[in-house]
């Protein structure tokens, strides 16, 4: 209950003129029946909050029977509200109550198969367009390596078609999914004292790369394609650059597969590559089934 306005004024923050705007009231509270002082806006907030015209003091607004609990608001009637959905790391959640969100595509293969997905189980999108959560464009992959695999599937496979509908534009250093045409340079041999050999790294079947080295000096080995394109270039490689083979044959050390990128720069033709895939999938050149991405017969 509130008593009369009185012209009251009490605050720690004074204005150029000396006066306050904040008005006091005597307020008796409704539980206890103590009267006190207090702020007219403290008294409407908790009317507010309390959803009825019950005025407390402070002992009695925090005791079990009033006490707020922040987790008992439903988001819905937030002011904020949006209809519960937002985007992460580019794929989009829905707020499914309880305070918890889940992914979009998760929750409509979940109703689509009748069962929760477990721990080890992802899904792919084909198309890599995060936001196409159809069912016909969703792949259930039993575990990470296997989501893994797809997208390795459609690198190597895009490489296959380099020259052929894939080509790789130097200036921007990306590849395009349309004629770009280059001048050839002349390639030449290893000096014969050297001894080739083919060392393989990585530990996963999809992992694993070859490269031919040979040894420069006792226990000192250094790559072909590095030999190579330092020799091109006329200096040796920065630390934080690499060879990139542009038809993703690491055997293949002709000087025109070789191209010297950092190591962003080599993150980010791989990506382009998966990209130029894309466009060929979206055309119809290309399928997926069963985990590959393969051509249209």
């Amino acid at each position: 209950m509130i008593g009369e306005i009185f012209h009251k004024y009490k605050s720690t923050k004074i204005t150029k003129s000396g006066f306050t705007t904040e008005k006091w009231v005597n307020r008796t509270c409704d539980e206890c029946g103590k009267v006190g002082e207090c702020r007219l806006q403290v008294i409407k907030q908790g009317r507010e909050r309390r959803g009825e015209d019950i005025d407390l003091c402070k002992k009695c607004s925090n005791s079990p029977k009033y006490k707020f609990n922040v987790f008992s608001r439903k988001m819905e009637d937030s002011v904020n509200w949006k209809g519960g959905e937002s985007v992460d790391q580019g794929y989009l959640k829905v707020y499914i109550g309880n305070g918890k969100r889940i992914f979009k595509h998760v929750q409509i293969y979940e109703k689509h198969i009748g069962r929760k997905l477990t721990k080890k189980e992802c899904l792919h999108h084909i198309d890599l367009n995060k936001l196409n959560n159809d069912v016909s464009n969703l792949y259930l992959c039993k575990n990470k390596r296997e989501h893994q695999s797809c997208h390795q599937s459609m690198q190597k496979f895009a490489a296959t078609l380099f020259n052929k509908f894939i080509w790789l534009d130097r200036n921007n250093k990306i590849y395009k999914a349309k004629f770009i045409k280059y001048d050839r340079i002349e390639d030449f041999d290893i000096p014969k004292k050297y001894n080739i050999f083919i060392t393989t790294y990585g530990g996963a079947a999809h992992r694993k790369i070859s490269y031919e080295q040979f040894f420069i000096t006792t226990g000192c080995r250094k790559s072909v394609h590095s030999y190579k394109i330092e020799k091109v270039i006329g200096r040796k490689l920065y630390i934080d650059e690499c060879v990139h083979h542009i038809d993703c044959n690491s055997l293949n050390n002709d000087v025109n597969n070789l191209f010297v990128l950092t190591r962003s720069e080599h993150s980010k033709i791989h990506k382009s590559l998966e990209n130029c895939a894309i466009e060929l999938y979206k055309k119809g050149l290309l399928i997926f089934d069963k985990g590959e991405y393969q051509l249209r017969v």
